[in-house]
């Protein structure tokens, strides 16, 4: 199953129209959310969906699950945060987390009309998908759980919230960004060659890359933490090249005119680059790329 895919076997069942209401709760942080999902992912992505709807929606149509709930959800979700990683046969799980404001009782209402969603009752209660097995749960007006794996760790998590191991820098990342990805053990050569990048082994530590809109564009910042191994230097050289990869294939406009603008930088272990400039249809062509989706 694509990464995609969860998005739609959980918006169709819902058929959710409704201008929901809720707040999050004073001190709850990014990192607290964040701790909800599960801890094994190999990427996180945070969005803040009520700047940047129109960039979900773009996203989703660059993917085959587009459809009038997906919509609906989003118009009522504040942010949106995920995990990628893969569970212990080696197959690949997404979790996420979305902030806003839902309507409990009208969810589990539709849920329990449909024929598809069986209720799990225990200490903590969810919804199971019987063709698929996605989980989802609604602990509460502001937030939504759903998983591909088992949700129940998630609402543990939920229960006695607790925070991410964040970096402060990545936690006001989350905060301040309209798109946050975090790689938090590094690009691996599984990603790696979604963009025809040959990697061998693992050269990085840590890798993000945020998104701030701007007058209908996004400015991206990209932050490399390499490993011990590595020169510096030489790997900014070697960033220059991946970043070329990345505008080839995702066929930007103009692309190796606009590279000559963005700078690359040095400090300490960390390879930055900024003044990158990209517009809302690229960066959702790169957002369906990492997540699996099929671009139109």
């Amino acid at each position: 199953m694509k990464h995609w895919q969860i998005i739609q076997f959980f918006f169709i069942p819902l058929l959710l129209v409704f201008s929901g209401c809720g707040s999050l709760p004073d001190g709850i942080t990014p990192a607290n959310l964040v701790s909800i999902l599960p801890q094994n992912g190999s990427l996180y992505v945070c969005i803040d969906s009520s700047d940047s709807r129109d960039l979900v929606q773009t996203i989703l149509k660059k993917t085959p699950y587009a459809s009038g709930d997906t919509e609906a959800i989003i118009n009522s979700t504040n942010r949106i945060y995920a995990s990628v990683g893969r569970n212990t046969d080696g197959r690949t799980e997404v979790s996420f987390v979305l902030v806003g404001g839902y309507p409990v009782m009208f969810i589990n209402s539709a849920l329990s009309w449909n024929k598809e969603w069986e209720e799990i009752r225990g200490k903590h209660n969810y919804w199971k998908n019987r063709e698929n097995g996605i989980s989802i749960a609604i602990p509460t007006g502001w937030l939504i759980l759903l998983s591909q794996g088992d949700i129940v760790p998630m609402l543990e998590s939920y229960a006695n919230l607790g925070e991410a191991d964040l970096s402060r820098e990545i936690e006001k990342e989350m905060q301040t960004s309209s798109i946050l990805i975090l790689f938090p053990v590094g690009i691996d050569p599984a990603t790696a060659s979604q963009f025809a990048l040959n990697l061998k082994k693992n050269f990085v530590e840590e890798v993000w890359i945020r998104g701030v809109r701007n007058s209908g564009k996004y400015d991206l910042t990209s932050v490399i933490q390499v490993s011990e191994e590595v020169e510096p230097e030489a790997f900014k050289r070697l960033f220059q090249f991946v970043m070329l990869a990345v505008i080839r294939k995702t066929d930007m406009e103009n692309g190796i005119e606009r590279l000559r603008d963005v700078e690359f930088s040095v400090e300490g272990r960390m390879v930055k680059m900024s003044r990158f400039s990209v517009t809302q249809d690229e960066l959702a062509s790169l957002s369906a790329s990492l997540f699996g989706g099929v671009d139109k």
